[in-house]
């Protein structure tokens, strides 16, 4: 206990016990310590000082013989369970012919958390560390076996609040398990009853050996998922443009400052840290284009970066003003729009998982008609496309769609030099370029000519 209120024995007269106050806060468990030596009927009670309006039993039912056990009342809003009126001055009464002791206080959540207890008959056990970095809810799953026949059990937080865990049973039972929901504080789904986030005890009445286990999370509070990791070669921002972040739905505004953005592609970084589906979705305030910024049915967590061509006012070769970021998530997000770096040192090769832009490839060489420059790739899974975007915003789709895995495909691309005067449009020019990838597995790509052919 971290603080005792008081201690009560059979060595006083029950009217002459004297009586506690309980401190005036806005809850917590109370916690009654009980032991009974005599061999007959014992009875004992947290009655209100004057013994007119509070009564509430503190041990089993037709307890005869030896107990020791600890009880729980919830203490909140000023009043004791079941109370109707403040009353904050109580005493102790008990029957029985024997010797017999209580001894009354508060829990201590300040001791570290437990994910498991094991004993037999009536106790107290904690604190149990009921949060996560969920931001919305989180069903936490106890497993629970019991020898006896009689036997029951809730959690009461460290302000009071109190649930049922296990309603009563009357027969043994083997590695039963109970799911209870906990709500963060600001989730409005939680309603009046619901649990909140928080250290909470656990209150068994049994008349036999049991034991309790927190099977998820595993280990009490988990940390947030931790992101993926950064693939080789991602390309850096070398400007953010906006930021945007929240912990569920959003929808924002974006004004795109065309005066300010030069003809480039326009990356999106996307970090998502929730267990639900995430949908990001960007559209002209008309509604006449859109652009995905996540994988279809999508379930979270997700980290990736996409991109988008811009290049003389035309977003992927749309005309756009205004933008609308429509986000659906039950979870902590994060969007980030920005501009790549292009004076960071170039790259020949890459390497990482799902959607990411890497580079800059430099596609340029001494010859200055025309060079044919290869790709080597490869993926695990079944959906992959890339596509170059050069420096200026000029698109040039690289591989398709592919929806098997593959190995060692090549890809060839003829770039042009400054000095043919009858190139076409879709040509590629000599310049510096981002590869824009969206995948669902790991992959690696390779620049293999015209300087080496063989990609790590």
């Amino acid at each position: 206990m971290t603080q005792v209120l008081g201690t009560y024995s059979s060595e006083r007269p029950t009217n002459q016990q004297p009586s506690f106050r309980y401190p005036l806060t806005t809850g917590s468990p109370v916690l009654f310590d009980v032991k009974y030596s005599g061999t007959d009927d014992f009875r004992v009670f947290l009655i209100d000082a004057a013994g007119e309006e509070y009564e509430r039993s503190l041990a089993p039912n037709r307890l005869h013989g030896p107990y020791e056990g600890v009880r729980a009342m919830v203490y909140r809003d000023g009043v004791f369970e079941g109370q109707e009126e403040e009353v904050h001055a109580f005493r102790i009464r008990a029957e029985g012919d024997g010797s017999w002791q209580v001894e009354v206080g508060l829990p201590d959540f300040s001791s570290p958390s437990i994910t498991s207890a094991s004993g037999s008959g009536d106790q107290v056990v904690g604190p149990f560390a009921l949060r996560t970095w969920n931001p919305f809810v989180t069903d936490f799953v106890f497993e629970i076996t019991h020898r006896g026949h009689e036997f029951e059990a809730r959690l009461i937080a460290s302000d009071g609040s109190a649930a049922p865990l296990v309603p009563r049973q009357v027969a043994p039972f083997e590695n039963s398990r109970r799911t209870v929901n906990v709500f963060a504080p600001p989730n409005p789904d939680r309603g009046p009853d619901g649990l909140t986030y928080d250290d909470y005890v656990l209150e068994v009445h049994a008349d036999g050996e049991w034991t309790i286990r927190l099977l998820e999370p595993v280990s009490g509070p988990v940390s947030a998922p931790e992101p993926m990791a950064a693939p080789r070669g991602e390309i850096p921002f070398k400007r953010t443009l906006e930021v945007y972040g929240g912990v569920g739905d959003g929808e924002f505004e974006y004004a795109f400052p065309h005066a300010e953005v030069p003809s480039a592609p326009i990356l999106f970084a996307v970090d998502f840290r929730g267990w639900s589906a995430f949908e990001a979705v960007l559209e002209d305030v008309f509604d006449q284009f859109g652009w995905r910024l996540t994988p279809d049915a999508l379930i979270g967590p997700y980290r990736g970066l996409r991109a988008l061509s811009y290049n003389d006012g035309l977003l992927d070769g749309n005309p756009i003003s205004k933008l609308d970021l429509h986000v659906e998530a039950f979870g902590p997000w994060e969007i980030r729009f920005g501009l790549p770096d292009f004076e960071s040192p170039p790259i020949r090769w890459a390497e990482g998982r799902g959607d990411q832009v890497v580079g800059p490839f430099s596609l340029a060489s001494a010859t200055e008609s025309q060079s044919d420059f290869v790709f080597r790739t490869a993926h695990a899974g079944a959906n992959f496309e890339a596509r170059l975007i050069a420096a200026d915003g000029m698109e040039v789709p690289l591989i398709p769609p592919q929806h098997v895995p593959f190995r060692n495909k090549r890809t060839a691309l003829t770039v042009y030099g400054p000095t043919v005067a009858d190139t076409h449009a879709g040509d590629v020019p000599y310049g510096l370029y981002v590869l824009a990838i969206q995948a669902d597995d790991e992959w690696s790509v390779g620049l293999l000519e015209p300087e080496f052919d063989t990609v790590r």
